[in-house]
């Protein structure tokens, strides 16, 4: 059986994860295993503020809808209620 080595596999594999964590802090930007752990905890706050970013645009609309109406002493149920 011949020999398989694996060093140019493994430094790529290891130099994409480094690139994917560069701009982290302390070790886990130098460190494989760190590094990995910390793209991991990344990717589901990513996947997760995603969801909430789109929620913070909602309410965001809401507040300057509400805003721009009060002068016109309207609340903004009402005036989501005229809409309809």
């Amino acid at each position: 059986m011949t020999r398989v080595k694996r060093g140019t596999i493994k430094n790529k594999h290891r130099k994409n994860i480094l690139a994917q964590a560069k701009g982290f802090r302390f070790g886990r930007s130098t460190k494989k295993a760190q590094a990995k752990d910390a793209l991991r905890h990344a990717g589901a706050y990513s996947f997760a503020h995603r969801k909430d970013k789109k929620a913070d645009a909602r309410s965001l609309w809401t507040t300057r809808i509400n805003a721009a109406i009060r002068p016109f002493e309207m609340s903004y149920s009402r005036f989501i209620d005229g809409l309809k």
